[in-house]
């Protein structure tokens, strides 16, 4: 029998297609196309071996329905925002999370996840910091907050392993 997890990403212009592809396809993509997209791949969580169709969204209005039945039978759902944008980190909690709320999510735990930290071609300060992030994850009853940098390949396999294995 194949243990599968059905992995939900969402949020806007936050850098999610990047992290899917890198974990993915352990390579950062030069280019895409946002539109709903599937990738599978494997995983091992505690000495399992779990397949992992990760449903990455897009953001634009035009998919917002076809965004919406993507959470029916989630395993779980990561929220995306890049933390140099105060936007991105609005919009999980007033579109994302409401979207969330009014699906047949079968309760799939929620994964926020701050993206871009640690890359070298950003010199500003962050628009959103950890403390804020975790009073979100706090205020949504998410199972964790955790940052990754695709680009770096930082913490990107763990944000897919948390995920997963808060399914377990």
């Amino acid at each position: 029998m194949i243990n599968r997890r059905k992995l939900v990403v969402v949020g806007d212009y936050s850098g999610k297609t990047t992290t899917v592809k890198t974990f993915t396809r352990d390579e950062v993509p030069k280019t895409y196309i946002g539109t709903v997209d599937l990738e599978i791949t494997d995983i091992e969580v505690n000495g399992q071996i779990i397949e992992v169709q990760i449903w990455d969204t897009c953001s634009r209005t035009r998919f917002e329905s076809p965004r919406k039945s993507i959470f029916r039978g989630a395993d779980a759902i990561l929220l995306f925002f890049t933390i140099y944008s105060r936007t991105s980190f609005e919009n999980v909690k007033e579109i994302y999370l409401p979207e969330i709320l009014q699906s047949e999510r079968k309760n799939a735990p929620l994964l926020l996840v701050g993206t871009r930290c640690n890359e070298p071609i950003r010199k500003r300060e962050p628009a959103v910091g950890v403390e804020e992030a975790q009073r979100l994850v706090e205020e949504i009853n998410a199972i964790g907050y955790i940052e990754c940098s695709a680009v770096c390949k930082l913490n990107v396999e763990e944000v897919f392993a948390r995920a997963v294995a808060a399914t377990m």
